[in-house]
């Protein structure tokens, strides 16, 4: 899968691409946007029509390797967290937390693969 399929599969989502950064073998893929309630696009992620009643933030991150999508995962944030931060930080703020839970990610896999 290459860039531009990943660009569009965000895109789908209502997400915008963000940032791809090389990560060891991988390609860490990151899209940012915002779910209104209902939120249908992410039921599939526990997240109901309950839930954010004032929307939320939902950033996305990908690992892809040799152009193939590996694994993902939403993180979510209140329409209104860190409210002492602007727009365009609490924006940066949401990349490096995507950014950290992949690479998190990516370290625990290659631990356990370590360790058998």
């Amino acid at each position: 899968m290459n860039k531009d399929k990943i660009e569009t599969m965000f895109r789908k989502a209502g997400l915008i691409p963000e940032l791809r950064e090389r990560v060891g073998d991988y390609d860490v893929f990151i899209g940012d946007g915002f779910s209104a309630p209902p939120h249908h696009a992410y039921n599939r992620f526990g997240v109901g029509p309950e839930d954010f009643s004032f929307g939320c933030y939902v950033t996305f991150w990908w690992v892809a390797r040799d152009e193939k999508l590996d694994t993902g995962h939403p993180l979510f944030f209140d329409a209104f967290h860190n409210p002492e931060y602007d727009v365009s930080t609490k924006k940066k703020a949401r990349i490096n937390t995507a950014l950290k839970d992949a690479v998190g990610f990516l370290d625990t896999r290659k631990k356990v693969a370590l360790n058998g």
